[in-house]
């Protein structure tokens, strides 16, 4: 992935926020790099390598969510925890 694709990310992920009423957010716009990493790279890697991608966003997530002293706002914590619980299901289906 280049650093123009990485550009268009952060570009599309802080219109997101404005859109929405939202503060910048590290946490989002790393979940949503991780995220769209994983897409733009997953045709050139092994289904495992594209789990242990997967497996490390979610690790992040979970830190984040579980991380009290990052003052989350209620919109942040509901956007990651969705996209956790999206991730999760996806991992789940592989794992079975």
């Amino acid at each position: 992935m280049g650093a123009s694709k990485a550009d268009e990310i952060i570009d599309g992920t802080a219109d997101y926020m404005e859109d929405n009423g939202l503060k910048p957010s590290g946490a989002l716009f790393i979940d949503e790099l991780l995220r769209q990493a994983a897409r733009e790279t997953a045709s050139s890697k092994t289904a495992e390598q594209v789990l242990v991608a997967d497996m490390a966003r979610a690790h992040f997530l979970k830190q984040t969510l579980l991380d009290k002293g990052k003052a989350l706002s209620a919109e942040e914590t509901a956007l990651l925890t969705q996209s956790a619980n999206e991730l999760r299901e996806s991992l789940s289906a592989r794992l079975e």
